[in-house]
């Protein structure tokens, strides 16, 4: 019974320390790589939960000739000129 009663102590501390390096991970603070006190948080990473995507950016590949004329770049179109 007491070696359970440790094992979720341990637990607690555990999960407490993931739990507030993780926030202030995100809030963008972290402790000097250098000081004596990194090695608190240094195991815990920042992961996107399942199902979310991060911030990213996607190029447009059409030219800027073709946007001012309007034409509209479509995946679907093979040869706009034809349809027009």
């Amino acid at each position: 019974m007491r070696n359970q009663l440790i094992a979720n102590k341990r637990l607690d501390f555990e999960i407490a320390r993931l739990k507030n390096c993780g926030e202030l991970l995100k809030a963008g603070i972290a402790y000097h790589p250098k000081s004596k006190s990194a090695v608190i948080c240094s195991d815990v990473m920042l992961v996107n939960p399942p199902g979310v995507v991060g911030p990213h950016r996607h190029s447009i590949s059409s030219s800027s000739s073709d946007l001012s004329k309007g034409v509209i770049p479509s995946s679907l179109d093979t040869d706009s000129n034809a349809s027009q």
